[in-house]
């Protein structure tokens, strides 16, 4: 609970994140435009470095062990469109999940924190 003896986003979600991960990189790979990045990727292990960054987050416990998001994006020459595809897969399976439009306009603002690291092209 927080200050204010609301539940954190971690306490209303966390038990989903594995699913949300799943339907996410199931939009992801479906979508044409962001399919080339995956290539070649271990799909288990990269689910599992989301999983382990979207419960950090939520305000779960920190046990992503991954690249820092700027090393492990430099080369892939991301840019605005793909950070925004992604954004709108993470929006949609958050939706299916059932994740309130209030919770999720936080995460995904917490989210796009992360552009100027991830946004390489």
């Amino acid at each position: 609970m927080n200050r204010e003896g609301t539940p954190t986003l971690y306490e209303k979600y966390g038990v989903a994140v594995d699913g949300v991960v799943s339907l996410f990189y199931q939009k992801v790979l479906d979508d044409e435009d962001l399919q080339p990045f995956f290539l070649g990727v271990n799909m288990e292990r990269q689910k599992k470095h989301m999983s382990a960054f979207i419960t950090y987050a939520l305000g779960g416990p920190n046990n992503y062990n991954g690249k820092n998001m700027e090393v492990a994006h430099r080369k892939l020459k991301i840019n605005n469109h793909h950070f925004h595809a992604v954004s709108m897969h993470l929006s949609d399976s958050l939706e299916q999940f059932g994740v309130e439009d209030s919770d999720r306009m936080i995460i995904l603002s917490t989210i796009d924190q992360l552009r100027e690291a991830i946004v390489t092209a």
